[in-house]
């Protein structure tokens, strides 16, 4: 049994003498790797529009056990976009009582349902039909927590028994 050192010693042989063969010794290392690819392909790597076409089915087409399956699928069951947009449009006191949680992770759930779901309904627009408002500020959501009030407050009633900082500020200067 061959050791892994001698597999890719053989293969560096063959991937060397397969070079040989399909590209001109002189030619630039990055010319040479290429013609090792079955495809016609652009210097920079891009594939060369002006190849030939193979024979078989369009790219992105599905065959026909991917279309039976699906249709087999959506006989039987709800699309799952349709599951999305049921979560999406209840109301987040119901779904909080069904599924025994907080209303605020049911409106999580909520909103994630929606997030998911918007772009098998709402079409993106490109950037050049998206609305530019130049004067839009963005914005700011401000919550209240009591702790971080109490530490404001406690850091308040520290500075003042502190006194000011800056003695030309002082009263009794």
């Amino acid at each position: 049994m061959a050791d892994m050192a001698s597999i890719r010693k053989q293969v560096g042989e063959l991937v060397n003498a397969r070079l040989e063969e399909l590209a001109e010794p002189d030619a630039p290392v990055a010319e040479r790797q290429l013609a090792l690819l079955p495809v016609a392909v652009e210097p920079e790597g891009v594939p060369n529009p002006d190849a030939e076409r193979r024979a078989g089915r369009p790219t992105g087409s599905l065959n026909k056990t991917t279309i039976a399956r699906l249709d087999y699928w959506l006989s039987k069951y709800r699309h799952p976009v349709e599951t999305l947009l049921d979560i999406q449009s209840r109301n987040a006191h119901i779904l909080a009582a069904e599924l025994g949680c907080d209303p605020k992770e049911a409106l999580a759930i909520i909103v994630a349902a929606a997030d998911k779901a918007a772009p098998y309904t709402a079409q993106r627009l490109p950037p050049a039909e998206a609305p530019q408002n130049a004067d839009a500020t963005p914005l700011q959501v401000l919550t209240r927590r009591p702790e971080i009030d109490k530490a404001q407050a406690d850091r308040q009633a520290m500075l003042s028994r502190l006194g000011p900082d800056n003695p030309e500020e002082s009263d009794e200067g």
